[in-house]
């Protein structure tokens, strides 16, 4: 925490979990999304750009229908093909 905050001048109030990859600033985008089942970019740097290009997009420009749409998504396909490399070793 103390090279995120001291190092990159990021911040670390407001967030539910902070990963630490140990891949430094940039680099840690495949980690970040990965690890991630909705993702919701409101603005930020490079790093943030390389997390978009990493990321399934879906855009609108009305946040709350964003955001119910990104829902209805996780509900309805995400479960089908999650993004996590722990697929069944079943059949």
């Amino acid at each position: 925490m103390d090279e995120h905050r001291a190092k990159y001048h990021s911040p670390v109030d407001g967030f539910d979990v902070l990963i630490y990859t140990g891949s430094g600033l940039m680099g840690r985008e495949i980690t970040s999304i990965r690890s991630c089942d909705m993702v919701v970019i409101a603005g930020g740097r490079t790093g943030t750009l390389g997390e978009l290009a990493i990321a399934y997009v879906l855009y609108d420009d009305d946040p709350p229908r964003l955001i119910d749409r990104l829902i209805h998504y996780y509900r309805t396909e995400h479960h089908r093909k999650p993004s996590c490399f722990c697929e069944s070793k079943e059949g």
